[in-house]
Formats: structure tokens, sequence, C-alpha cells
């Protein structure tokens, strides 16, 4: 089935609901979810675990700032690139085994990482750090796609809900592994932390192979042999080319502030870095805690173009607060903690409303375009949603240091906030050209069938 847009009911209604699955919670629903949670947080704590020691560590062994900022850097970059590959593995051996490769290949790299401890040339750790951080960032972009290809499958009418409590978990593992990775670090040494977070992943592996059944693989194996589908195809859909773009345009949201607002907090308002820590917090307190309910709200009305719209102007406005934008100092005070707190309040809340809804939408422009609803389907749009916003990850740090250093923190600050309000622009355009252009296509149906009917009742009095 091809078409311009939603598929729409006789009133003119989109058909967003998959009514041919379950959507209840029942207790199997229940255990799926809290599995994919816990995959979630260990994902995210495996991102974040370096954090709080290994610059202090690296440095020590005399390797530069910039080298260690090419390790970080590397995980987000590798995870775009390796997200469409797992999006392509997954129908041929089912999302749970691709799921169970990539908490595996996270576990192994963590506990080599420990051995990094032996080795005392720069080079040498600086090498094997990488090589390490890029077969963790692949195990961990396998992890990501197939969960979210999970939760597409098992929860086709409370994505907006499930999406939401996932993210609730992902924004614990983030905020948890510096934390975790620090407080190990001072018990016992650099490799311990290694050990323990690679060995819970290792032990968690088990629990993976009776989260989902082998009955449901063979099923989705079936529907991709019948019907394959693949990215290129999905992202030629006008509005899934859309939707990936407001992807790569919330990447840059979560990196844009990491490398500039630590930098400016310190140095034009003397906060130290336990303050600066806080700060970052409230945004990813408020975006955590308030995902949820912004799922559970977009499940109940469907407006998932809207809160995207919505949530790309508030986070856009929280940015042009937090300089605060040139135009607005007369107005604003500058160098006030409490306006700081304020604007990352708004990109915490704000954020939710928009990542939340993206999944949801993403799904729903597929299937209104003809794509089958099945694992290969699922596949492509776990590895959008994981390849775009990783992009947009490793856009945000180099885009937010750039501007800053051209044009300083307020200016910096104020582009990005127009970024996400031209990218709602660009959704909201494309959400009223799409209506018009299915008004049309409706009322040029409803002509023809009048004059079909005008000329059988003129043939019938003849």
């Amino acid at each position: 089935m091809e078409s311009t847009g939603r598929t729409e009911n006789e009133q003119g209604e989109p058909l967003m609901k998959d009514t041919t699955k379950e959507s209840s919670w029942s207790f199997r629903h229940i255990v799926i979810l809290v599995t994919l949670c816990a995959v979630f947080v260990l994902v995210y704590g495996n991102t974040t675990l370096l954090a709080s020691f290994f610059p202090t560590e690296a440095q020590d062994r005399g390797v530069s700032n910039s080298v260690v900022g090419i390790v970080f850097g590397s995980y987000s970059f590798t995870a775009f690139l390796f997200a469409p590959i797992s999006g392509w593995l997954i129908p041929k051996f089912g999302a749970r085994m691709v799921l169970i490769g990539g908490i595996m290949m996270c576990s192994v790299s963590l506990l080599l990482f420990s051995g990094c401890e032996l080795l005392h040339s720069a080079a040498s750790f600086a090498a094997l750090s990488l090589v390490l951080r890029v077969l963790s960032a692949t195990g961990a972009a396998a992890s990501e796609t197939s969960a979210m290809a999970i939760a597409l499958e098992e929860f086709p009418n409370n994505l907006g809900t499930a999406t939401g409590v996932m993210e609730l978990f992902s924004g614990v593992g983030f905020a948890v592994g510096p934390a975790f990775g620090g407080f190990l670090y001072t018990a016992g040494g650099f490799k311990l932390p290694f050990i323990v977070f690679g060995s819970a992943m290792a032990a968690f592996v088990p629990v993976l192979f009776f989260a989902y059944s082998e009955k449901q693989e063979a099923e989705c194996a079936n529907q991709t042999e019948e019907n394959n589908s693949s990215m290129l195809q999905a992202l030629k859909i006008p509005g899934v080319l859309v939707i990936a773009l407001c992807y790569i345009t919330a990447g840059t949201i979560l990196g844009f502030p990491d490398a500039i607002l630590g930098p400016h907090l310190r140095d034009l308002m003397g906060l130290n870095a336990s303050h600066i820590g806080l700060i970052f917090l409230i945004s990813s307190l408020s975006y955590a805690f308030l995902s949820p309910v912004v799922g559970f709200i977009g499940d109940k009305t469907r407006w998932y173009r809207w809160m995207i719209v919505l949530g790309f102007v508030g986070v856009g406005g929280g940015f042009i607060v937090l300089g605060p934008a040139p135009f607005l100092s007369s107005i604003l005070p500058t160098r006030k903690v409490w306006l700081v707190c304020v604007a990352m309040f708004l990109g915490g809340t704000f954020g939710g409303c928009l990542f939340i809804s993206l999944m949801p939408e993403l799904k729903i422009t597929v299937r209104n375009y003809g794509m089958p609803d099945n694992a290969s389907t699922n596949g492509i749009i776990s590895g959008i949603f994981t390849s775009m916003i990783n992009l947009g990850v490793t856009i945000g740090p180099i885009l937010g240091a750039v501007l800053y250093q051209h044009t300083g923190f307020q200016w910096a600050t104020m582009i990005e906030g127009f970024i996400c309000i031209g990218q709602a622009f660009i959704m909201a355009a494309y959400v009223t050209i799409e209506k018009l252009v299915q008004r049309g296509k409706s009322g040029d149906h409803v002509k023809g069938e009048k004059s079909a009917l005008l000329e059988t009742t003129q043939v019938e009095e003849k």
C-alpha cells in the first residue's frame, strides 16, 4: 500500500493504533519491560563509566587531552556507524540473539579494559583504550538497537509509555555510571570498575535467554522471508527523512552543552566541579522523571507530531535563556546560577516531550507508508533511532566547541536554540503540507465517486 501520508478512515482520521496486537499490560509484558530497562541501565552505565577517572589515568601516563577526547568521541561515532548493521542483523538472527551478542561484546570489552592498567606506555595505553572503546560502542549499538526492536514488537499500542519508562532507566544508567565508576576506582583502583561492571553484564546474559521467546523469533524470521525492507527504502519516505533529521538535531541537544557549559560555569561564575555536576543533573532528572508521563500522554492522545514540535520549541527556548541570548541581555540577568538552572530544567522537561514522541511517530510513519509490520521493519526503525541520534551526539560537542571558540557562550547557545526552533518549523511545515495534500486527494476521491454515481444514474434513466 503506497500513500502520500497517514492512512485515514472514512472520517479522515489517521489510523494510528495497531488493533491486531495486544495492548494490555500482561505479566509477560511487564517482565520484558523490566528486562529492557535493565539493559538500558547497563548500556548507558557502560557509556559513562569511564568519565570520572579515565582522563586522569590517561594524563598520568602522558596521554594528551586531545587523544582522550578521541577515545571518548569514538563511542558515539562507532554507534552511529554500526546501528544500521545491527538493524540488518535483527531479522536474520532475531532481536534476542543480537541483544545477547551486544551485551556479551560490552562485557568482554570492559573485562579486557581492566588490563590497560598493565600498560605504562602512553601510545600503547591510548591505542588499546581506543580499540576497546570502539568494541564496547559496537556492542552497545547492537544492544540498544535490538532492545528498541523488541519494544516495537511487544508494545505496539503503548510504545510511548514503554519508551518513556526505558528512557527513565537510561537516565539512571547515564547518571549512575560516573558515580559508580568513581566509587569503585577509589576503592580498588583502575581495574575494579571494569571487572565489576563487565561481570554484571555477563551475569545478565542468562536472563535475556528467557525474556524473549524463541517462538516469537521464529515468527519474526518467517515474516522477514515473506517481505523484507531496507533502511534506504525507509529513508526515501519524506516523513521518515524528516524524523531522521529530528533525531540528528535531538542528538546535538544532548552533546552540545558538554563542551561549553562546564568551562562557562567555572570561569565566569566560579563554580566548582560538584556544583557543575549538580546543574547538569537538573536537566537529567527533569527529563528522566517526566519521560513516563509524557509517554503515557502521547499514547492516550496520539499527538506525537505536535509534541515533537512543542519539544523542539521548548528546548530551543531553554538554550536561548541559558546564554542568555544577546537580544535578551537587557531583560534577563547574566552570570546568574538560578537562570542557568531554569534553562536546564526547560531543556530536560521539553527534551522529554521531544525524545519520547519520536519513536512512536517513526513507527506510525513507516507503517502508514506501506512498510510491513515485521522484524525487518522494526530493525530498520530501531537502527534509524540509534544511528541518527548518535550522529547528532557526535556533532553536538564539536558544534558547541567551534561556536563557543568563535562567538562566545551567549551567541553559541542562541544559535543552537534557533537550530532547535528551526527544526520545529520544519516538522510543523511537513505536517501541514501533508494534511493539505491529503485533503486535496480526499476531495478528488469524493468528486470521482460523485461523477461515477451520476453517470450510473444517467445510464439507468436511459
